[in-house]
C-alpha cells in the first residue's frame, strides 16, 4: 500500500502480510464456492481499508508525541529566553551604575590633579619665599623633626646638634 509520510519528499509502500490468506491461494480464492469476485474485491478491500486506518492512526499517533514534545521544548525556550532578557536588564542596570561610578571618580580624578598642581605651586612659592629670606628659620613637625630652613639657618647646625638641617649649596 503507498503511503506519504508528512513532511518528507519520498513516497513509502507498506507490504502487509495477512495470514487468512495463508491457507487459500488465489488461485483457490477464485474457485470458492458462494462468493463473487466482486464480494472477494470488497473483502480484500475492506482489510486494505482496515490496514490503511491503522497505519493512518500509528502516524497521528506519532505526530501527536512529536507536537507534545516540540510545546515542551518551546516552554524551555520561552523560560531561557525570560531568564537572558532578565539578565540582560540587570546587566543594564550594572552598566548605568559602572558609568555613573566612572563618571564620580573622573570627576574625583580632576579635583585632585587640581589640588595636586595648586599644592605644588605653593611648595613652590614657600620654597622660593624661604630661599629669599636672609634670616634662620627652622621649620619642624609636632615630633621635633627639621621639615624646612632657610639658606640661613644651615649655621644653627652648630648650636642645635639633633637637628639634621640638610642646606643646599
Amino acid at each position: 500500500m503507498p503511503f506519504k509520510i508528512p513532511g518528507a519528499d519520498k513516497s513509502w509502500f507498506l507490504v502487509i502480510f495477512d495470514e487468512t490468506t495463508k491457507e487459500a491461494k488465489p488461485e483457490k480464492l477464485a474457485r470458492a464456492p458462494g462468493k463473487t469476485s466482486a464480494q472477494r474485491e470488497v473483502t480484500g478491500l475492506r482489510r486494505e481499508l482496515a490496514v490503511s486506518k491503522e497505519s493512518l492512526q500509528a502516524i497521528i499517533e506519532e505526530q501527536e508525541a512529536t507536537n507534545e514534545e516540540l510545546k515542551a521544548a518551546n516552554e524551555e525556550v520561552e523560560s531561557s529566553n525570560e531568564e537572558l532578557q532578565s539578565t540582560n536588564e540587570e546587566l543594564e542596570t550594572a552598566k548605568e551604575e559602572l558609568q555613573s561610578t566612572n563618571e564620580e571618580l573622573t570627576t574625583l580624578n580632576e579635583e585632585l590633579s587640581n589640588r595636586n598642581l595648586e599644592m605644588m605651586q605653593l611648595t613652590n612659592e614657600l620654597n622660593n619665599l624661604l630661599a629669599s629670606i636672609q634670616m634662620p628659620i627652622v621649620m619642624v613637625d609636632n615630633a621635633l623633626t627639621v621639615r624646612r630652613a632657610t639658606p640661613a639657618a644651615c649655621g644653627i647646625t652648630l648650636m642645635f646638634p639633633i637637628w639634621k638641617i640638610s642646606c643646599a649649596k
